[in-house]
């Protein structure tokens, strides 16, 4: 595992990582796939093992900023987003052969709705695995930006969250977390993410890179930690 750590995180942390392929998903039994085709789609009995990598601290507001090519690969997810102990959740991510998309998504307190409050954006200026591009989730008590390149493509307001008395944004202390997993294990998952993988058809290993990664962390809540 690799951790940001060693940092104080009311300051701006920019880790530079000369196009490092640091997301990889390996295939641990190629050939043994376990191909199932089911009566809602086809999926894999043996998954891919995908890398995750997460923060050693917690944010608490502020703005996260990943810049990579992602895999173009059908049934692959390239994540980029914000993880608190309680379930909420602030997502970003691509996936595979729909290279010219992004998705962003969220959460709040573990009540997984899925496909509620997911959205799909376009990109802009090169394919999504052949291109460099910046991610970024500019988050605040009351908003929440989701940006490609520097340009918002998303913003929720916590004021259009109420539900039942209940603001349902996304306000706890997060990990940042980043990876790539294989979504081919369940026939609904991997349909969402274009799979499954056909790993007979994939190099064994597939790698997203990355460039940079940049946390700016708001000062007004977030402690200093050495």
């Amino acid at each position: 595992m690799i951790s940001v750590s060693h940092v104080l995180w009311n300051s701006i942390i920019i880790t530079e990582i000369p196009n490092r392929r640091i997301g990889s998903i390996l295939a641990v039994l190629r050939g043994d796939q376990q191909r199932v085709n089911s009566s809602q789609g086809p999926y894999n009995k043996v998954v891919g093992i995908g890398a995750t990598l997460n923060s050693t601290y917690k944010m608490h507001y502020g703005k996260a900023e990943i810049t990579m090519k992602c895999i173009g690969v059908g049934g692959v997810v390239n994540a980029f987003i914000t993880m608190a102990t309680n379930g909420d959740e602030i997502d970003w991510e691509m996936v595979g052969k729909d290279v010219s998309h992004g998705q962003t998504n969220f959460f709040w307190n573990n009540d997984m709705l899925y496909g509620v409050n997911s959205r799909t954006h376009a990109v802009s200026g090169g394919y999504i695995n052949t291109t460099f591009h910046t991610y970024g989730i500019d988050w605040t008590p009351d908003s929440l930006t989701w940006l490609i390149d520097g340009a918002p493509v998303r913003t929720l307001y916590r004021k259009d969250t109420l539900e039942d008395g209940i603001y349902k944004y996304p306000s706890h202390p997060s990990y940042i977390q980043f990876g790539v997993w294989d979504s081919s294990g369940s026939a609904s998952t991997t349909s969402w993410a274009n799979g499954p993988i056909d790993w007979d058809e994939q190099p064994s290993v597939l790698s997203n890179i990355i460039s940079k990664i940049k946390i700016t962390c708001d000062s007004t809540y977030n402690k200093v930690v050495s």
